[in-house]
């Protein structure tokens, strides 16, 4: 569950860290390429911090 401000910015949850990364373009941009879409993914997968 996530819950944002006014500013789209992440609001915190309790005492708990959350990390929230958005790609621009998301996967929408990709609807006839899945392997664009699964591509644009590689960057989350990257993350150091993986819950």
């Amino acid at each position: 569950v996530y819950c944002f401000d006014r500013n789209l910015d992440l609001v915190p949850l309790e005492n708990e860290l959350e990390i929230f990364l958005q790609l621009k373009p998301g996967l929408s941009a990709y609807p006839n390429d899945p392997r664009q879409s699964a591509n644009s993914l590689v960057t989350l997968f990257l993350v150091s911090c993986v819950p």
